[in-house]
């Protein structure tokens, strides 16, 4: 199962494959259909043209167009990103996924598949209707799976099963090489895949960064078996959803720092794996003063037990407030709930709606100090923003069990998720708006330079919920780049994965992965020690070379030969020797292109390549010089280029490979390790 993974996980489309997909123009009616289907009105696209695509080859080709032409691309599935990372004015075509919607079982991989193109609650649907079972993806049932699970994907499960990107087995990514070729690559989480970090790099480093994603496989972690409805968690059996609410008439600043507090601290008690509260989940809305009431509202999994968990909860909240009213509770089905939850949650006006939304990951409750701040900016009158909200999600339980290095969705010790938002129709509105949100923001995190940075009370910032503010050093002057809050420590490896994937930076947004030069201040100093390659003595074509041409210099001054007299059978060896010799050496190189490695010990290693030829030696390119250098030796029989021979074994081995074993030992760690123990250093 492995071993085709490493054999056939990428591919280029050939002649026969390149099916043209749909070219939509500006005059054509389906275009304002795929350019305005955003959820975000604040953005908008003039792209050029689009592409509807229905395959991955057909996502190839697209590719392969937009880069020849010279023209900017990004990819949309459903269209709901919160910045305008596809309605950008600089975009020249939209490569539309939404037509691949398939959801099916890859008996081959014994992971269930996922096209990128299908919506969450599509997804939700096939999963339950097929096979009973469920991944913990997002709360709004349109979002397109293309962009959301890379992001790391969390929602009403989230507590009691964890992230989405938790379940994620296998990508099937789009990319694009340095001469502007694109094919597709399947990278896993098995341990032996050489393309294991883009597999690692979609687990939440976040969407348009590395290419296009085409499908995604899914099955639980330890999971085993052919039977896909034992691969991924059961559906629940049942959902009861709540929702109350506190009039805003009834909460003065002592009440209102009461009802937070308590939340808080409900938070901090009940966000364990183990807690019998991990089958809660609940979003508390504290809308402006102006929409009249404060709002909870969740749901339960727990079956029988849920409706005493939701009163539990809600006497948590009220113990000293006052009960909130009314009280409404439903059971129902999960795929009922899971297709149309909290209708008026979801609900936008005709037309659509502005929005800014600026999320921050907590390990502790709000401070009184806090409380105080969003107290004053939900009631504040010299604002009038009708669509302002401070809204809390709970969050850990079951998302905070796996170690921060093992997905790129660092933040694994949060019991909030919260987000400072606001919403707007007509576009005037727009800079009082901004205005609130973000002073809002600032205010609310003052201690910490107007940000939410990583540390004993916060844990950076949502991936999939983006903010170019924390980009900006006039809207973030805390000294601590975006991408930190983001991704915390995993942004350099991240980075290293985008040079390998991206090295055009085709895929590129406001907050992309950055390796470019201009982004090099925020990046650690690289000295010549720290450098990402090797410390080699020279090139070994170099080497090698040097080598021949001494001992012809050393035989032309001195004759050296091997026998007396000329032989044919030396001839016919040295040829046979020195085809074994560059044979290895294609082989080799074969093996790193089909893995978009390469040869060079003058560029960063990107991945371990463990098939082909290298399952045998782990230097095979290197072994193929020596034979040459013997094989010319032979042919020419000039028996100082066996002297050559070792003078070349000496200065590889020494020079070339111990280096090159120190560099890949720190830098892959035990991943190397193992390899290095079941190959051996040269034949």
């Amino acid at each position: 199962m492995v071993e085709r993974d490493k054999t056939m996980s990428t591919r280029q489309a050939t002649d026969d494959t390149r099916i043209e997909s749909i070219r939509i123009g500006p005059d054509d009616p389906r275009y304002l259909a795929v350019v305005d289907k955003r959820f975000n009105k604040r953005f908008r696209a003039r792209p050029d043209y689009v592409r509807l695509v229905s395959s991955t080859d057909q996502v190839i080709s697209a590719v392969e167009e937009a880069v020849r032409e010279g023209r900017r691309l990004v990819v949309t599935s459903g269209g709901h990103c919160l910045e305008g990372f596809v309605s950008d004015p600089e975009v020249r075509v939209i490569v539309d996924v939404s037509p691949m919607k398939r959801v099916y079982y890859d008996a081959e991989r014994r992971a269930v598949a996922v096209e990128a193109g299908a919506t969450v609650g599509e997804t939700f649907r096939a999963l339950f209707e097929k096979w009973g079972i469920v991944i913990p993806l997002g709360e709004y049932p349109e979002i397109g799976m293309g962009g959301h699970v890379a992001g790391g994907a969390f929602g009403f499960l989230c507590r009691q099963l964890g992230l989405a990107a938790d379940y994620l087995y296998a990508v099937e990514v789009v990319t694009v090489n340095e001469g502007g070729q694109a094919s597709s690559v399947v990278a896993t989480r098995e341990a032996s895949d050489p393309h294991r970090d883009l597999w690692w790099a979609h687990t939440g480093g976040g969407a348009g960064n590395f290419g296009v994603v085409t499908r995604y496989w899914f099955r639980s972690p330890g999971a085993s078996g052919e039977d896909p409805a034992t691969l991924l968690p059961r559906a629940p059996q049942s959902i009861t959803t709540f929702r109350v609410e506190w009039p805003w008439s009834d909460i003065d600043r002592p009440s209102f720092l009461r009802l937070l507090k308590n939340h808080g601290i409900w938070c901090e008690q009940n966000s364990e794996a183990d807690s019998r509260n991990a089958s809660l989940w609940a979003l508390f809305e504290i809308h402006r003063k102006q929409f009249g009431k404060i709002i909870i509202r969740g749901v339960s999994t727990a079956g029988a037990a849920a409706d005493g968990q939701i009163d539990d909860h809600l006497a948590a909240l009220a113990e000293g407030v006052g009960a909130p009213q009314p009280r409404e509770l439903a059971r129902m089905s999960w795929l009922e709930f899971a297709l149309n939850p909290f209708p008026d949650l979801f609900a936008a006006p005709q037309g659509g709606v502005s929005v800014k939304v600026k999320d921050a990951l907590l390990k502790k409750r709000f401070t009184d100090h806090q409380i105080a701040v969003a107290y004053d900016y939900v009631t504040r009158t010299d604002h009038d923003v009708m669509g302002g909200m401070l809204g809390l999600a709970t969050y850990g339980g079951r998302i905070n069990t796996v170690a921060p290095d093992a997905t790129a969705s660092a933040q694994r010790d949060s019991i909030l998720d919260i987000a400072c938002s606001t919403g707007w129709l007509d576009p005037r509105e727009e800079a009082k708006n901004l205005t609130w949100v973000r002073a809002f923001y600032r205010d609310l995190f003052a201690e910490s330079g107007g940000v939410p940075i990583p540390g004993e009370s916060y844990d950076g910032t949502f991936i999939n919920h983006p903010d170019t503010d924390l980009a900006d050093p006039n809207l973030n002057p805390s000294g601590v780049p975006w991408h930190t809050l983001y991704y915390k420590g995993s942004y350099p490896r991240l980075q290293r994965i985008k040079a390998r994937w991206d090295p055009r930076n085709v895929f590129r947004h406001a907050l992309s992965i950055r390796v470019e030069s201009g982004d090099r201040s925020e990046e650690p100093v690289v000295t010549k020690e720290k450098r990402d390659r090797p410390s080699i003595i020279a090139p070994p074509p170099l080497l090698a070379a040097v080598c021949v041409a001494a001992g012809f210099i050393a035989a032309h001054y001195r004759p050296f030969p091997l026998i007396r007299g000329a032989s044919s059978i030396l001839v016919v060896l040295g040829v046979t020797l020195f085809l074994t010799g560059a044979a290895l050496i294609f082989f080799a190189r074969q093996e790193l292109v089909k893995h978009h490695e390469h040869p060079n010990p003058y560029k960063p290693t990107g991945a371990i390549v463990v098939g082909g030829i290298y399952r045998f030696t782990r230097n095979p390119i290197y072994a193929g010089f020596l034979i040459m250098v013997i094989a010319i030796g032979v042919g020419a029989n000039n028996a100082w280029l066996l002297l050559s021979f070792v003078a070349l074994f000496i200065f590889l081995h020494f020079g070339v490979v111990k280096a090159e074993e120190r560099y890949l030992s720190a830098k892959f760690g035990q991943m190397y390790d193992e390899y290095r123990r079941s190959a051996r250093r040269w034949v």
